[in-house]
């Protein structure tokens, strides 16, 4: 064993095979990067059927406005986020968003990454407000 890790030693230290090996690190380290992506990829979640077809009024959304039982209206579409209040990183600042289309404040501060979280939550579409 000894023998072994101090013959490795000697064939780090020579140039060549050091810029070798980090290039080889670096290479797997990305592969294992864009796999682990793709896989991601495959398992974001889909949206419900209930949300590209159920009509929700703003009159049942409104009723759903404290962390215990919290809808979210973003993009024309309803979130049931009560789940996800008690994970989410800006702790009960999510409540902020309740009874109101809080698509320019979600935007202000998410990034679109975070968009592929939105769909497990999509339970329909708004009903636009009567003006």
């Amino acid at each position: 064993y000894q023998r072994r890790v101090r013959g490795f030693s000697k064939i780090i230290k020579q140039p060549t095979m050091r810029s070798t090996l980090l290039v080889v690190l670096f290479v797997s380290t990305l592969l294992v990067f864009f796999h682990q992506a793709l896989s991601a990829a495959k398992d974001y979640p889909q949206e419900s059927e209930d949300c590209l077809t159920k009509e929700i009024p703003w009159e049942e959304v409104v009723q759903h406005n404290h962390e215990k039982d919290l809808w979210l209206v973003l993009f024309g579409k309803v979130y049931d986020v009560t789940s996800w209040v008690p994970r989410h990183p800006g702790g009960v600042l999510i409540v902020e968003g309740r009874e109101r289309d809080s698509s320019e404040l979600y935007r202000q501060i998410h990034s679109k990454a975070i968009d592929t979280l939105l769909p497990q939550y999509c339970i329909g579409k708004i009903i636009p407000k009567a003006e």
